[in-house]
């Protein structure tokens, strides 16, 4: 993230992929909770050092199943995170 993102006009975090160990996935809200935090600790510590604001992060969510109520969910702790928007 912090070697990429200074490049780019917006960085796409694809939690949605299930080629993870075990076929995990990040739509679990507290492991979602915990990577958003550790990407915002490592985003505002780049912004510190160089004295720049990096582009607007979007994550990327599965596709249904989701209910209408935990994708309200998840784009809640993306909300929280600071990041910019969810991708479809």
């Amino acid at each position: 993230f912090s070697r990429l993102a200074p490049h780019g006009d917006f960085v796409v975090l694809n939690v949605s992929c299930p080629n993870t160990a075990e076929g995990k996935t990040f739509e679990d809200p507290q492991t979602l909770a915990e990577l958003l935090a550790a990407i915002k600790a490592e985003k505002q510590k780049v912004e510190a050092e160089s004295k720049k604001a990096l582009p607007p992060i979007f994550v990327k969510l599965s596709p249904p199943p989701l209910t209408n109520e935990g994708k309200a969910q998840l784009q809640k702790i993306v909300s929280t995170a600071m990041a910019s928007g969810t991708v479809d």
